[in-house]
């Protein structure tokens, strides 16, 4: 399937911001489908074979006048250079070159006597784009593409800025610029947000650790009041199973640990409850255990002794002994 030479078909405006031609210019938008103001369409489905199909010839491609190359230089007339595309890359899929204006060239650019750039390139009949021959610069455009100040604005970016400042590959300078404004606006709001945070959502640092305190505190004082009263309800039980004869004066600092830790006080009660008796009434009646004990010494016969001789029971054990 043979080729076609297509010139003149796609134009980018040359207007440079600075006065400065530029470096990088975009040769071809991105496909697949390519459509120029006339009407007619080709595609481009894969740019990174024009890019391989450029290396591959290792010759620079010129950027002339009013596409000259294919003109005046079919008839052999002379046909000078504005500049030489010697590079090629794929951005975003739009085909771009790197490009080594000449004096008259760069000068054109710069007065805007041409304002405009136009590819020449090889399709097949379908009109699939095969490979770049040229460059013209030219008047009248046929496809809007990215002017020249924002090629410009391109070059002086890095990717990395670009990606850092979220900015697409068609950003200028000032897309830049206004980026990082915002971006220092924006530190300044956080910052000052920082330093005087709302109060319905943040408290002062010294207020949350008073705060905490005061809690801690209160917690501590409820549990000391539950803990006194727990253990007055377990003495209480204690004293009223001792009297009970449920459990021995010897096993009452047991029951009592027991009791003072989490449910034990219910298990004791259960415990009570279900425990045979296993030690006498102490017979103390509200006496000392002396007298208890002088009770004890005394025979029943004793102490009818002492009651006729009118002498108390402890004379009389004092005698007795």
């Amino acid at each position: 399937m043979g080729e076609v030479l297509q010139r003149a078909v796609f134009f980018r405006e040359l207007a440079p911001a600075n006065g400065v031609a530029p470096e990088w210019i975009e040769l071809l938008p991105a496909g697949p489908e390519i459509k120029g103001r006339d009407g007619r369409k080709y595609r481009l489905d894969n740019p990174q074979d024009l890019v391989d199909e450029f290396k591959a010839q290792g010759l620079k491609l010129p950027i002339d006048w009013e596409h000259g190359t294919q003109i005046k230089g079919e008839r052999g007339e002379r046909s000078p250079a504005a500049g030489w595309i010697d590079e090629l890359e794929v951005r975003n899929g739009a085909v771009w070159g790197h490009v080594t204006w000449n004096e008259d060239g760069a000068e054109d650019i710069r007065r805007k006597s041409y304002r405009y750039l136009s590819p020449a390139f090889m399709h097949d009949k379908p009109g699939n784009i095969r490979r770049l021959v040229s460059a013209g610069l030219v008047h009248r455009p046929n496809l809007h593409l990215t002017a020249l100040n924002r090629a410009e604005g391109n070059d002086s970016m890095t990717p990395e800025l670009r990606k850092a400042l979220g900015l697409s590959e068609s950003a200028t300078d000032q897309d830049a610029v206004q980026a990082a404004e915002k971006l220092r606006s924006d530190l300044q709001i956080a910052m000052h947000k920082a330093e005087s945070p709302s109060l319905d959502k943040f408290v002062p640092r010294a207020d949350h650790d008073l705060a905490l305190q005061r809690a801690a505190h209160a917690e501590e004082a409820l549990a000391a009041t539950r803990r006194q009263t727990l253990e007055k309800e377990v003495d209480a039980e204690l004293e009223a199973a001792s009297k009970a004869g449920k459990i021995t004066p010897a096993t009452v600092a047991y029951h009592k640990a027991q009791c003072m830790v989490e449910g034990g006080l219910e298990r004791f009660r259960e415990f009570v409850k279900a425990a045979p008796t296993i030690a006498p009434a102490s017979g103390l009646d509200g006496k000392s255990p002396e007298q208890v004990a002088t009770n004890k010494a005394l025979t029943a016969d004793e102490r009818d002794v002492c009651k006729r001789m009118g002498i108390s029971e402890e004379e009389f054990v004092k005698a007795r002994d």
